[in-house]
C-alpha cells in the first residue's frame, strides 16, 4: 500500500512508461509521468489517489477492460486520456478531473459488442474532441445506490466540456443528480446516439 511513482524521460514518441499484459494496482497512490504512461491488455486500478500526465500519447490504453476505482483521479493528456478496445469503468468518489487534447474516455473497436463505458461517482471531463465516445458500445450509469449489473454506485456529478461531449453507437443511459454538458464544436451535437 505504499505509493507507486513511475516516470520516464524517453525521447521516443510512442514508448510507454509502463507496458505489460496485466496492470493491477491496489495502493494509496499511483503517479505515472511520461510520453505514453500506460499500455496494457488489462488495467485494474484501485488506489486512493491517481495522477497521470501524458506528454505525447494517451494517458492509458488497454486492449480489453479498464477498471478504475479511486477517491481522486487526475489525468492530463496530450492525446486521449483513457482508451480501451473493450469496456471502461470509472468510479471516483471525491473528484475526477480529465483534461485531454483529444478524447476524454473512448472505446474504439467496432468488432467487439461489449465496449461500453460505465460511470459512477463524480467526474469532470474537458476534451478537445469527444468527452465520452464509444464506437460500438453504450454509456451507462443507473444512478442508484445498488448500481446496475456491474454494481456501479450512483453517478453524482458529470460535467463535460468538449467539441462533441457524448457520442455512442449504442444506448446512452445516464442518470445523474448534477449534470452539465457543454458542446464547444461548430455544428456538433452535445449528445449523439445511434
Amino acid at each position: 500500500y505504499a505509493p507507486l511513482i513511475v516516470t520516464s524521460t524517453s525521447e521516443k514518441y510512442d514508448e510507454p512508461t509502463i507496458e505489460v499484459f496485466r496492470f493491477s494496482v491496489y495502493g494509496s497512490e499511483l503517479v505515472i509521468y511520461g510520453n505514453y504512461p500506460l499500455d496494457a491488455t488489462y488495467i485494474t486500478i484501485k488506489s486512493k489517489a491517481v495522477n497521470i500526465r501524458a506528454l505525447k500519447e494517451c494517458g492509458m490504453t488497454a486492449f480489453y477492460d479498464t477498471y478504475i476505482s479511486c477517491e481522486t483521479l487526475v489525468i492530463n493528456s496530450e492525446n486521449t486520456a483513457i482508451r480501451s478496445q473493450n469496456c471502461v469503468t470509472v468510479i471516483v468518489s471525491k473528484y475526477c478531473i480529465i483534461n485531454s487534447n483529444m478524447d476524454g474516455i473512448a472505446t474504439s473497436d467496432s468488432r467487439l459488442t461489449d465496449n461500453h463505458i460505465y460511470l459512477g461517482g463524480r467526474i469532470i471531463i474537458n476534451a478537445e474532441r469527444f468527452g465520452l465516445s464509444t464506437n460500438n458500445g453504450s454509456i451507462y450509469s443507473k444512478g442508484s445506490p445498488s448500481g446496475n449489473a456491474r454494481q456501479l454506485p450512483a453517478l453524482e456529478q458529470l460535467h463535460i466540456t468538449a467539441d462533441e461531449p457524448i457520442s455512442a453507437v449504442g444506448v446512452i443511459n445516464l442518470r445523474c443528480a448534477d449534470a452539465k454538458i457543454t458542446a464547444t464544436g461548430n455544428d456538433e451535437p452535445a449528445i449523439k446516439g445511434t
